[in-house]
């Protein structure tokens, strides 16, 4: 599993959306199994029974893409 972490609250007020972008090495997004985005508030990541508080299931729409925003 990979992640990323951001501090949301270290951005200006003015900031009213942020964008992931990711990309595919040697294949596409079609070869990868079970591709999703948790989010989970700040200070949870060591929790193991921490609950997200937004899941997004991610589907390639042709299968082959390699990059995604």
């Amino acid at each position: 599993m990979d992640t990323v972490e951001a501090d949301l609250s270290a951005l200006d007020a003015t900031v009213d959306r942020v964008m992931l972008a990711a990309s595919a090495d040697g294949g596409t997004f079609a070869d990868v199994r079970e591709l999703r985005l948790l989010l989970y508030a700040a200070g949870t990541e060591a929790d193991p029974s921490a609950e997200p508080l937004a899941r997004f299931e991610i589907e390639p729409e042709t299968g082959s893409e390699t990059a995604m925003i």
